[in-house]
């Protein structure tokens, strides 16, 4: 699942009155300002919390996408009914939009990747499945910045395959497209690092996250005991693991992100005994700086962190909280934190007017204006909409028909 789904407002008060006047209501992005929203706090123990507004009929700003079942649905921006967005016989594994839902790429269990652009038929770019016999998942899938070039990944899903595979293990790996010469390009296998089979040093690319300017990615790699982060620049054509770039980021690394100017990004995860850690890399010196110590501050089990404008939010859990029996699932807390002069200070937001059974995921739009929450990891869902001003709606009543089903993947349209 990208990586990560979540959403959540409060209207300020004057809005209120006007929102219960009408029938729809669309919102407007708001500010964030640290200062503003007590996001920067005296103590980092202090709860967050704000007066939540009564449930209204709403239309979002911006389209939602959601994977499920296979099949992707869009909740278009100024409505408020969801549709069936991908083709009713396909069985959709992976999908990304870009623009203001301009162009589609979605890949079928058949092992086929697909564009759809300005509502025209869908367009088979990659045939995968004419190029190998073993069973193998597309997944992954992510535009750059400007929209001209579709990256995905490749794995093998039978066990007994990746044990033997070598190197290069064509067609696994790393895939881009450049979508307006239609050539996939295949920059990265997946492989053993110690040339030897030894299952715990397979490295497999499940995701990407590219950089502002287009010109470099996080690769998210998984091993079999754990994950890492690894930047490939510069970002060319003839790209391979000699532009492959490891960086200390202090501990296992779960999550990456950019930062809004690409100077810096954010690596996140958790170290010994499950201790929560975040680290801001710099691009050019590949310095980085532990922001936050989880062993010191007593938060572990960390999930994601996402850079917004002004701030970083992450999924953790105190330690005073941890339940003495765990669930099936970790029940997440969210926290809002920020850079202030060279500490890092954070807050959690109130679980009780968010999600008290725990946070699943979080998926923040391109621009950070909104994120879309789903509470708790097995059904019946709640789904949420958030500011990063923390204002929050719920918004389950619109997609009453997926709270007891699995998301597989949420997108933001721009």
């Amino acid at each position: 699942m990208r990586k990560h789904l979540l959403i959540f407002f409060v209207l300020i008060m004057s809005l209120t009155s006007a929102c219960q006047k009408q029938d729809t209501e669309v919102l407007t992005a708001p500010t964030f300002s640290p200062t503003e929203t007590l996001l920067i706090l005296s103590t980092p123990t202090e709860i967050i919390r704000r007066t939540p507004i009564p449930e209204i009929k709403i239309s979002l700003p911006h389209s939602l996408f959601i994977l499920a079942e296979n099949k992707v649905w869009r909740l278009p921006a100024g409505n408020t009914k969801y549709e069936l967005f991908s083709e009713p016989d396909v069985k959709v594994t992976s999908f990304d939009i870009w623009g203001r839902d301009e162009q589609f790429a979605y890949s079928s269990v058949d092992g086929q990747v697909y564009i759809v652009r300005d509502g025209q038929e869908p367009h088979l770019y990659h045939d995968l499945r004419s190029e190998t016999e073993s069973e193998f998942l597309i997944e992954g899938f992510s535009w750059s910045p400007d929209g001209t070039r579709l990256a995905y990944a490749v794995s093998y899903t039978s066990d007994d395959v990746k044990r033997k595979t070598g190197y290069p293990s064509y067609p696994s790996g790393l895939w881009v497209m450049d979508v307006n010469t239609g050539i996939p390009n295949w920059l990265l296998s997946n492989h053993y690092y110690s040339g030897e089979l030894d299952s715990t040093t397979l490295r497999v690319t499940h995701d990407v996250l590219w950089s502002p300017d287009g010109n470099a990615m996080i690769v998210d790699s998984g091993f079999l005991e754990h994950k890492d982060m690894l930047l490939l620049e510069p970002l060319v054509p003839e790209a391979h693991e000699a532009n492959l770039i490891d960086v200390e980021g202090f501990g296992d690394r779960l999550n990456a992100a950019w930062s809004a100017d690409g100077k810096t990004y954010f690596l996140s995860g958790n170290g010994y005994g499950a201790y929560s850690t975040i680290a801001e890399v710099n691009r050019e010196t590949k310095e980085a700086i532990l922001l936050l110590d989880g062993e010191s501050e007593k938060l572990s089990f960390m999930s994601s962190a996402q850079a917004l404008d002004n701030g970083i939010v992450f999924l953790a859990m105190r330690d005073e909280d941890i339940p003495e029996q765990f669930p099936p699932y970790i029940p997440h807390q969210l926290f809002f934190g920020s850079r202030k002069n060279t500490s890092f200070e954070y807050a959690l937001v109130d679980p009780e007017q968010i999600c008290e059974e725990g946070v699943y995921e979080i998926t923040w739009s391109l621009s950070s204006e909104w994120g879309f929450l789903v509470c708790s990891y097995q059904s019946p869902h709640t789904f949420k909409v958030i500011s990063p001003n923390l204002e929050i709606l719920d918004i389950t009543s619109l997609l009453s028909e997926f709270i007891d089903v699995e998301i597989q993947d949420a997108v933001w349209g721009q």
